[in-house]
């Protein structure tokens, strides 16, 4: 399985033309299964993703892959990241920035719910209730976008 950053062959190949299109890469991955190649592709917007989004993506991307990797048989499947989206790496924090999201931390049993307001290279700040709070990543157990 490969699941895609930035470097990786399915990265380079679509990372231009998603983001000329105005959307962020969430997720990437890639697998081959028997003969056909899988690939999993995940794209937010800060308006939001939408079906009509999702096929101009895959329409877009699928014959620039069957090209790059050489697939007669592959399958793409483009989507949004959902609602309560399991967060699962510190670069998704600044893709979904001013979303609000709920974290559960090492110091504290309950879930800590606010709005992504930035990140650095081991911290996220996140607005709660009006005041702003800086968690480290190394803190954060769990973390989920939280749908309004």
């Amino acid at each position: 399985m490969e699941r895609s950053s930035e470097g990786g062959i399915l990265y380079e190949t679509v990372a231009p033309l998603i983001e000329g299109l105005g959307f962020a890469i969430v997720e990437l991955v890639g697998k081959q299964v028997k003969r056909t190649f899988h690939v999993n592709l995940v794209i937010h917007r800060s308006e939001g993703v939408d079906i009509a989004d999702c096929t101009k993506v895959y329409k877009t991307v699928f014959p620039r892959l069957e090209v790059a990797l050489d697939a007669p048989d592959l399958h793409l499947e483009v989507s949004s990241p959902g609602v309560y989206r399991r967060i699962k790496d510190a670069r998704e924090f600044a893709i979904f920035g001013g979303s609000k999201v709920k974290l559960l931390t090492s110091d504290d049993p309950d879930w800590l719910t606010g709005v992504i307001v930035g990140t650095s290279d081991d911290t996220l700040e996140i607005d709660v209730d009006g005041s702003r709070r800086t968690v480290g990543f190394r803190e954060i157990k769990k973390a989920q976008l939280d749908y309004p």
